[in-house]
């Protein structure tokens, strides 16, 4: 994803050649982060590709956000294009940290999901099950509650209208 850096330099490239709004310094600050914050999914490539076609475009006025963002889609989508997905796996503890709260939520249901498929359909009482049988069962528990708790902190999140946070959970 870009950087804030790597947003900002896109868009006073553009302004050199399309004139920004007239602004003092607090008011640029905040337009500055308002851009960092729109376009923060995107890769640098996407976002200079965006300002790129914004540029070569036949209007002349600085874009708006709504304006800009339909060009960066489609330019991080090009580049998307003949990427193969990749198959799940389980992921180290560094890459499990990276991941927002909506792609770890997905994770561990995913992981859940694997545990109790390992553990096998019950076949008789649950005291007479194997041992790995009880182990998957318990690994799968654990991964769907962890996965229920971060839905709460989404939830929660998305109810405060923050910014969810992005739990070492």
């Amino acid at each position: 994803m870009a950087s804030r850096t790597e947003i900002i330099e896109a868009i006073e490239g553009l302004a050199v050649h399309c004139r920004p709004p007239l602004m003092g310094v607090d008011e640029r600050t905040r337009w500055f982060n308002d851009w960092c914050d729109d376009l923060k999914e995107f890769s640098a490539l996407a976002v200079e590709t965006g300002c790129k076609r914004w540029r070569q475009g036949s209007n002349p006025k600085f874009p708006l956000p709504g304006q800009l963002l339909p060009l960066v889609r489609a330019a991080h989508t090009d580049g998307n294009r003949g990427v193969k997905p990749q198959a799940w796996r389980p992921l180290s503890d560094a890459e499990y940290a990276a991941l927002s709260l909506t792609e770890k939520i997905r994770d561990r249901q995913i992981m859940a999901t694997e545990a109790f498929s390992r553990a096998g359909p019950q076949k008789g009482p649950a005291e007479e099950m194997p041992e790995a049988w009880h182990m998957h069962r318990r690994l799968g528990k654990q991964y769907a509650a962890e996965a229920a708790e971060l839905r709460k902190k989404l939830q929660n999140a998305r109810e405060n209208n923050a910014q969810p946070p992005n739990t070492s959970t």
